[in-house]
């Protein structure tokens, strides 16, 4: 359907290892997003040494939602919708995006 993915990158240093998390990759798992912002929102003003260390010691690849079409549909047609929206087959709208990857995979 076109939703962009969006992300936010974090980076403390060039040298410094890099962390990737993504969130939504099923459109019916509203959670996941929220605790990507969250975790988002400890990296970036949390006060907590423990926290502040890991922060900056790692560069961050953050996409709360991988997911965009098929989290939205979730919301406005069908709750429990989890593929994604780009259809695969004249039969079937959607892939499972974290089954779907296998050899040759359409």
């Amino acid at each position: 359907e076109g939703r962009e993915i969006k992300g936010i990158k974090i980076i403390n240093g060039e040298e410094n290892p890099g962390i990737f998390i993504e969130g939504g990759m099923h459109g019916r798992e509203w959670i996941s997003p929220a605790t990507v912002m969250y975790i988002l929102h400890e990296l970036l003003f949390s006060n907590h040494s423990d926290v502040r260390y890991i922060a900056d010691m790692h560069n961050w690849y953050i996409f709360p939602i991988f997911n965009p079409d098929g989290y939205a549909y979730s919301f406005t047609t069908d709750r429990l919708w989890k593929k994604t929206r780009k259809p695969s087959s004249p039969n079937c709208n959607g892939s499972d995006p974290d089954r779907n990857w296998g050899f040759h995979w359409n």
